[in-house]
């Protein structure tokens, strides 16, 4: 048992509770867990080791977690191949509560990845992380909030911003 946890639901449960629901309808879920976390003081006694001088380290990626040749639905990212075959897959932008010293993350968001312009041109990462980062800064309220990111967003643009002072987050 860990965090009072005793059982979790298979793959097929989560799979009949939640496939038919809109992702946006799910959203609301991690503002629950994230108020769960700062009232038992998790979130506190991250932010309070030397190591992260009171920043909270919330780590951002993206991933697959569809892949088909041939069965699709509505929501699919479509990829067609050199060689002439077609793709279909879902991705997901996840965020998570990170500490370096500490082996157990918690998620505080996530987005999907989706077609742009909801029926041919695929959406990326960069777009996701736009529509996350308000996600979280919500969630996480005032705290300080330090990013982690991959090297996909090494490219100088100032791709989020808070509105305030013009500084990230």
């Amino acid at each position: 048992m860990v965090y009072g946890v005793e059982t979790l639901p298979g793959d097929t449960t989560l799979r009949q509770a939640i496939d038919t629901e809109e992702p946006r309808a799910l959203q609301g879920l991690f503002g629950v867990f994230i108020q769960f976390l700062r009232d038992c003081g998790v979130l506190q006694q991250r932010r309070v080791l030397a190591k992260l001088s009171g920043f909270t380290a919330v780590a951002i990626d993206g991933t697959n977690h569809y892949c088909s040749g041939n069965k699709c639905c509505a929501q699919c990212l479509v990829k067609e191949h050199r060689d002439g075959e077609t793709g279909y897959y879902h991705q997901t932008h996840g965020a998570v509560c990170v500490h370096p010293d500490q082996a157990t993350v918690f998620v505080l968001g996530a987005e999907a990845i989706v077609k742009q312009d909801g029926n041919s041109k695929n959406d990326c990462e960069l777009n996701a992380i736009k529509r996350l980062l308000p996600q979280i800064r919500e969630r996480i309220g005032a705290e300080k909030i330090i990013v982690l990111l991959d090297g996909l967003y090494c490219n100088g643009a100032k791709w989020a911003t808070s509105g305030q002072d013009d500084q990230l987050f």
